[in-house]
Order: C-alpha cells, then structure tokens, then sequence
C-alpha cells in the first residue's frame, strides 16, 4: 500500500514539475527503473522511479533546448 501511495503522489508530482509533458509508461517500484515518455517529442527512457521526481524533464528535450 505505501508503495502504490508513493507512486499515486510521485505521478502527481511529474504531472505538475514537467507541465503535463513526461509519463510514466511502465512502474515497478519506487527504487527501480520506471519507463517514461515525453509526450513533446515522443522520446522514451528508463530512470529510477525516485529519481524522476527531482529529475522531471525529458533528457532529449534539454538536450536540444525544447
């Protein structure tokens, strides 16, 4: 249960910190990898569900200054 709270806060977080821009795809937990996309540019990668909180930007748009 806390796991699943965790993860229903977490997407509420990435919704609001990316502007509705980056989606979880796949989750398997709060230390492991979750698959996310970019929904500006269809770009999809692995980082750890944890991370993505702090880390909520899509690595190819900043890359390339979208």
């Amino acid at each position: 249960i806390y796991d699943y709270l965790y993860y229903l806060q977490s997407l509420e977080k990435i919704f609001k910190k990316s502007n509705g821009m980056i989606v979880v795809l796949k989750y398997y937990g709060s230390k492991s990898n979750a698959e996310v996309g970019c929904l500006k540019c269809n770009h999809r990668w692995k980082i750890r569900a944890d991370h993505l909180v702090s880390r909520c930007y899509c690595p190819n748009c900043r890359k390339n200054g979208k």
